[in-house]
């Protein structure tokens, strides 16, 4: 699982953008950063191992590619994650929530273009759900610091997540 993409973490002091000064993580989280972090941690995990299965089940190579696109994104976010959970006393979540949980096993009982073109749906609503929940943890007023410059450095990667979902004959939601 997580085609070995995670095994290679780096532990980096997390900056604000355009600065090389660390970011103080001395303010307590709200309860709406921990459930950001919390629902991001469990995302990567459904992403990663959607990802993971299309790498192995995918019939089409344009749906291998957007996996392997996909699978990279996800485990860089979750290396840039890891320091921030770290800092916060919080862990990486080991499995996804209930609705990736219930994805995921559909996906395993899908054969050939039913595969294909479950895993596109899949991929492209939860590239959407993450951009989202991104755009606004980056632009809200009460987000702390750290968490806001993680959320504001993701958000070209995950724009372009989406774009290249959409080029692989993903409808728009």
């Amino acid at each position: 699982m997580y085609g070995g993409a995670l095994g290679r973490q780096t532990h980096t002091p997390l900056a604000a953008p355009g600065s090389s000064t660390p970011l103080n993580f001395a303010v307590p989280l709200s309860p709406t950063e921990r459930d950001f972090l919390s629902l991001i941690s469990r995302e990567d995990v459904f992403q990663i191992e959607a990802a993971d299965l299309a790498l192995t089940r995918a019939s089409s190579p344009t749906v291998r590619r957007l996996a392997s696109t996909i699978l990279a994104a996800h485990a860089r976010m979750r290396t840039a994650l890891q320091p921030i959970l770290r800092a916060r006393g919080l862990a990486l979540a080991s499995t996804p929530d209930e609705h990736g949980t219930a994805t995921l096993g559909r996906l395993r009982a899908a054969r050939g273009a039913d595969f294909d073109r479950l895993y596109r749906e899949q991929a492209g609503q939860a590239e959407q759900r993450d951009l989202q929940r991104f755009e606004q943890a980056a632009h809200s007023d009460r987000e702390d610091s750290g968490v806001q410059a993680f959320a504001q450095r993701q958000l070209a990667a995950l724009r372009e997540d989406l774009r290249v979902a959409r080029t692989s004959g993903i409808p728009r939601g």
